[in-house]
């Protein structure tokens, strides 16, 4: 599990060295709150679902 969250890591500062772009704020929250126990594996599934379907209803109802 460590070696896991060591890899994930790595390739997020990775990310963030060689990217201008802003951090990715959710992910890092969402990857802190799995790993600090806030919230299961689960919990985060469901959470993305629901602002995916929520983006997915805005972006149909301005586009008709």
């Amino acid at each position: 599990m460590e070696k896991k969250e060591s890899m994930l890591r790595s390739t997020i500062n990775k990310t963030q060295e060689s990217s201008e772009q802003k951090p990715n704020i959710l992910p890092d929250f969402l990857f802190e709150a799995s790993h600090d126990g806030k919230y299961s594996e689960q919990d985060i599934r469901d959470k993305i679902n629901k602002i995916a379907i929520a983006i997915n209803r805005i972006y149909y109802s301005v586009a008709i």
